[in-house]
């Protein structure tokens, strides 16, 4: 690892969080049904990671309930009012009946509370990172909407009607991000160049409101673990924190190579399993802009709590303009696996939910290799280290294969 990696490790965190890569539940309204102040509100969503389920927009009175199976949407099911109860203080819908659907939709219609209001399930401590977007700005605090005194609710200005409205709210959770709002999946890049508006200004806010940060202090040899430290930043590298690109992330879940390639403007193929999250980084460097692949392969097992590889193709060399921290290298080693790949592991660190917590250190491992013109760079826990070198050799077997 990189010197910048490595020491600064708060931006990694606080960046992680702002661009919200796990969401854990999104409400949707309808676009059909909107656009006029006596239209019904229309919330979409599921049950959370407990099981439970919130309309996260709260409302005044419910008229229908509807379950959909998400395995064949053609199958619903029309509760009655016996059959559920909605708790408005928490946006909380209850069920009482037995369900056939493994996994289903909740399509909920109603009256709006007023002034309209959304309640932030599960949000950290911290509204530092709260994102309201109304139609295709940031929504200004204590402008279009305030925080309810309990701090879990977003409550709008009483003119403001939703049903009329473009909105977005994604908030951090202790496990995630949380969103939910009607946004046109054919205009997500807007949102992303929105998002990063945003998490920019969060960032730079985060670093001026504090005084410490977690640092490496690098051990006798680089077999011994480093200790973590919590020191003032200096002002250079208070510098090189602010200096850090932000990018504009736009997702592409559903792209396939050859428009993932014609996007980019390079090849990109790469097998699609492990249930792939791809998406497009674009930042500026040096006044040229550069764009990125980003992909994560979740490679889950029956036998192994969740883990991942995380892979960044790209045109332009990625050790280029970066200095190495030898210290923190625990070794280095070339392999020829269908290309030559060079592995290094390394000292990390691995941050917890909880702000000011101290990370622990964690052994990494990083692989970089060439294909044609296009730079790979993996990176994962050195203790799934060989199920990924395996991902990594299927990679280069397949590229091989369609070229």
């Amino acid at each position: 690892m990189k010197n910048h990696i490595l020491q600064t490790i708060a931006f990694i965190c606080m960046l992680l969080l702002s661009t919200g890569s796990v969401f854990l539940s999104c409400v949707t309204a309808a676009p059909e049904k909107r656009r006029t102040s006596d239209a019904i509100a229309v919330v979409n969503t599921g049950k959370d990671d407990e099981g439970k389920i919130f309309s996260g927009w709260v409302y005044q009175h419910i008229s229908s309930v509807m379950l959909i199976d998400d395995s064949d949407r053609s199958r619903k099911i029309e509760l009655s009012s016996e059959q559920w109860r909605y708790n408005q203080s928490t946006s909380e819908l209850e069920l009482h009946l037995s369900i056939p659907f493994d996994d289903y939709i909740v399509h909920m219609e109603g009256e709006p509370l007023h002034p309209q209001q959304c309640v932030l399930h599960g949000i950290a401590t911290t509204m530092d990172d709260l994102l309201v977007i109304l139609d295709g700005r940031l929504a200004i605090e204590d402008y279009d909407y305030r925080i309810s005194e309990s701090g879990d609710r977003v409550v709008f200005r009483d003119d403001i009607d939703l049903r009329k409205h473009d909105w977005f709210i994604r908030y951090a959770t202790q496990t995630g991000a949380a969103s939910m709002g009607e946004w046109k999946p054919d205009d997500r890049d807007r949102l992303a160049y929105i998002e990063a508006e945003h998490s920019r200004r969060v960032l730079d806010a985060w670093y001026d409101s504090q005084d410490e940060f977690w640092f490496f202090e690098a051990g006798d040899s680089p077999e011994e673990p480093p200790t973590i430290i919590r020191r003032a930043a200096t002002k250079q590298e208070l510098e090189a924190f602010k200096a850090w690109p932000m990018p504009v992330i736009k997702f592409r879940p559903d792209s396939s190579n050859k428009e993932l390639s014609k996007e980019l403007g390079f090849d990109a193929s790469l097998p699609d399993h492990h249930s792939a999250t791809k998406c497009i980084e674009e930042y500026a460097k040096n006044g040229k802009l550069v764009r990125t692949l980003w992909v994560r392969y979740d490679l889950a097992s029956e036998n192994h709590e969740g883990y991942s590889l995380e892979i960044v193709l790209s045109t332009r060399d990625p050790n280029s303009d970066t200095e190495e921290s030898p210290e923190y290298v625990i070794d280095k080693a070339e392999l020829d696996i269908g290309l030559r790949v060079d592995r290094t592991r390394w000292w990390g660190m691995r941050m917890t939910s909880y702000e000011g917590e101290k990370p622990t250190v964690v052994r990494m491992t990083s692989w970089s290799w060439k294909d044609g013109t296009v730079y790979f760079s993996a990176m994962a826990d050195e203790s799934e280290e060989k199920a990924c070198q395996k991902l990594i050799s299927d990679i280069i077997t397949f590229r091989k294969e369609v070229q």
